[in-house]
């Protein structure tokens, strides 16, 4: 008496239809996951404007000596320097804090104002700096009347941040 045994594993066919259920659905959830990682870097860039608005609002307060915030849209970046007209494209010496982002970024900026961070107050700025990338709510990074960096959504849709 001699029984038949099917072999283990899968078939060209079987593996086949797999690969192909598998890239659909990889398709489908592309579109996702690339907003996702857009919304990221936009809330990234965000908290590091206000983390370094923070630190020189302390900075200011410690040295006793008044700190400047600027920034420079054509070249991406903005600096927290001691001097008013320090510039923050490259590495300038008189910068204390530097931020500088390559073209390949998709966060883009308006509304920029320079901002000034006494040491026994701060100067708040109308508006502040709007960041944005194409399809998303934008951000509002600026000081609260106390000299407090504050983000939040001017047209919503940020669960994270509170509407302006």
């Amino acid at each position: 008496m001699r029984t038949h045994r099917r072999a283990a594993g899968f078939t060209l066919v079987e593996l086949a239809i797999t690969v192909a259920v598998l890239s659909v659905v990889a398709a489908s959830t592309l579109p996702s996951w690339t907003s996702s990682l857009l919304r990221h870097r936009l809330k990234a860039t965000a908290e590091r404007l206000a983390a370094d608005m923070a630190e020189a609002r302390f900075e200011a307060a410690r040295s006793g000596q008044p700190l400047y915030l600027s920034f420079d849209v054509p070249q991406r970046c903005w600096a927290v320097a001691a001097t008013p007209q320090c510039s923050c494209a490259g590495k300038a010496a008189c910068a204390r804090r530097h931020a500088q982002f390559d073209a390949s970024d998709p966060v883009q900026w308006s509304q920029t104002h320079p901002m000034v961070f006494e040491p026994a107050q701060v100067q708040p700025a109308s508006g502040g700096t709007t960041l944005q990338v194409s399809g998303h709510a934008p951000l509002l990074v600026s000081l609260t009347a106390l000299g407090r960096a504050r983000i939040c959504a001017p047209q919503g849709g940020w669960v994270e941040y509170p509407n302006c």
